[in-house]
């Protein structure tokens, strides 16, 4: 009986008793069926596997084995490069089988309706007899936002940031966004305001984190909570928090 079909029913589990003691002596035989042998019992062993970092593991073993097994001078049996290539296919759609299931019980609505919460007016807060310097649109868009009048507000920050390009406008706008549930309209307004490097980078980037959440868009969520809590205090106990919530 040919090599390749006893290797076949041998990963099947399809051996027969003559079979088997015919691949026993063909394995003595032939010492690089051992390492295709148990190149392939890896393969079974990590088919049960559930936990991401493990599968990724094995996906750059497996790469790393294909590697070798072409910089040797030992020719590699067909049947092995087929399993080869099964166990790159099977632990790709493992890992995308594993991110989709964590990004689903991951409630993305819930943990945004805890964490949000629209920025407080620390550029032009209004108090009894405020005389502030700041410009009529500015005033009337913070007035707005104060007042949670944010569709107001949304158009009256956009009308002063094109007037005076301050890029706190953006922050503000964002947040009013976020306010009315615009989640990519505000997505696209905080990564404007980050890109201005504005005095607020710390805000924005907490707001910006949960626009992606909210978008369902975890892996965008967890690296800028990431970058979060490695340059600021800001949110010093809620970004952390958030962050174990969904990076899991």
């Amino acid at each position: 009986m040919e090599k390749d079909i006893l290797l076949d029913k041998y990963i099947q589990g399809s051996l027969n008793p003559e079979e088997t003691s015919l691949f026993e002596k063909l394995k003595e035989e032939n010492p690089d069926l051992k390492d295709e042998i148990r190149f392939l019992n890896d393969v079974r062993e990590v088919a049960g596997r559930q936990n991401r970092m493990d599968l990724k593991k094995d996906l750059k073993r497996f790469e790393e084995r294909i590697h070798t097994s072409k910089s040797t001078t030992s020719k590699v049996l067909p049947l092995y490069q087929k399993w080869i290539a099964a166990a790159i296919i099977f632990l790709t759609v493992a890992l995308a089988g594993v991110a989709i299931w964590q990004s689903s019980r991951i409630n993305t609505d819930q943990l945004y309706a805890v964490y949000f919460e629209p920025y407080q007016n620390v550029v032009l807060p209004f108090t009894r007899g405020n005389n502030s310097e700041k410009n009529d649109s500015e005033k009337e868009a913070f007035l707005a936002y104060e007042q949670k009048d944010y569709e107001h507000a949304v158009l009256e920050f956009q009308n002063a940031y094109e007037q005076y390009n301050r890029p706190y406008l953006l922050l503000y706008q964002g947040n009013s966004q976020l306010a009315l549930q615009q989640y990519d309209k505000a997505a696209r307004t905080l990564e404007d305001y980050l890109a201005r490097n504005g005095k607020l980078t710390d805000r924005g980037m907490w707001y910006l984190s949960l626009a992606y959440l909210k978008l369902k868009q975890t892996d965008k969520s967890i690296y800028m909570l990431k970058d979060l809590i490695r340059n600021s205090s800001f949110k010093r106990k809620e970004a952390p928090d958030l962050l174990s919530e969904i990076d899991k």
